[in-house]
């Protein structure tokens, strides 16, 4: 027979190869451990150095194709800048040597400007496109009034496309005035005269009324403040106006200052020659209210519509 084994002893044995077996299960567990995952962020793949350059690239273009940036346009070297200034076309300031054409008008400042022969130059010359002439105290005017009057009627009696003349405050003499009323016989194309406050005198004006005798064309005649005074115009001058509307039947229009009593026979005249225009306005018969020398062969009139 063996040894007697005692119990106690043979179950602390059974414990400690428990333990023995139970120890290296643990280790193994810790050893079987998988390591835990680090994010991606804290653990970045290694990428070859070509790569990277594209991912680098790659993110910009993405932006650019989201918003596209304006091209600038090349900025041009000055020179170019100033060759264009250059090239640029400019409105020239009208030069106040030459007066100042305003449309088809010819207007000169009071002060300064070229005289006054540019405006006779394109009156001779019939220009079709000047319509307008005026002169309204003008300083060069004032230096030699009589010749540049005498001038520009010359110019004005074979002319055929002004239609308004503007003499205002000129200092325009009888000589000035007798050249106009020479012009006015021949003239079939102006419709206003204006002269006022110059220093026209009987003369100057019955040269005027001799003149509109045969003149068609004329529809208003300004003569108001002369510096002679009101009694400028005396009666010869006068009755030479009531000779001149037996055969004018056209002029409308007489604006002066007049101190006598042949004035009321004058704005008879005048109110009958505004019937005669009035009766052509509406196709109406105007041959009764003609003068007495038009009666037996009644002439061809055009309405004038101002």
């Amino acid at each position: 027979m063996g040894d007697q084994v005692d119990p106690e002893e043979q179950e602390l044995s059974k414990d400690e190869d428990l333990e023995e077996q139970e120890q290296p299960e643990e280790n193994s567990e810790e050893k079987e451990q998988p390591e835990e995952e680090v994010p991606a962020e804290e653990k970045p793949e290694d990428v070859p150095a070509e790569e990277e350059g594209k991912t680098e690239d790659a993110q910009p273009e993405k932006e650019e194709e989201a918003a596209p940036e304006k091209k600038e346009e090349p900025k041009e070297s000055p020179a170019k800048v100033v060759e264009k200034v250059a090239e640029s076309p400019v409105a020239e300031a009208p030069k106040p040597s030459a007066g100042r054409k305003r449309g088809s008008s010819f207007v000169m400042p009071k002060f300064g400007g070229l005289m006054p022969k540019v405006a006779v130059e394109e009156v001779t010359e019939n220009n079709p496109d000047l319509r307008t002439v005026e002169f309204r105290n003008n300083a060069m005017y004032h230096m030699k009034p009589d010749e540049l009057t005498c001038n520009l009627a010359k110019g004005l009696a074979l002319n055929t496309c002004l239609v308004e003349l503007s003499l205002v405050e000129c200092q325009v003499g009888d000589m000035g005035a007798a050249a106009l009323g020479d012009a006015l016989s021949q003239n079939k194309a102006l419709i206003k005269l204006d002269l006022e406050g110059n220093r026209i005198k009987s003369d100057g004006a019955t040269a005027i009324a001799v003149g509109l005798k045969n003149n068609t064309t004329l529809r208003s005649l300004n003569m108001l403040n002369q510096l002679a005074g009101r009694s400028t115009f005396g009666d010869a001058c006068l009755s030479e106006f009531i000779n001149m509307f037996e055969t004018n039947v056209t002029l409308l229009k007489i604006s002066w200052n007049l101190d006598s009593r042949k004035s009321f026979g004058l704005q008879k005249l005048i109110t009958r020659n505004n019937e005669i225009n009035r009766r052509l306005l509406t196709s109406r018969d105007y041959k009764d209210i003609l003068p007495a020398v038009y009666q037996a062969d009644p002439p061809t009139l055009e309405p004038y519509n101002p």
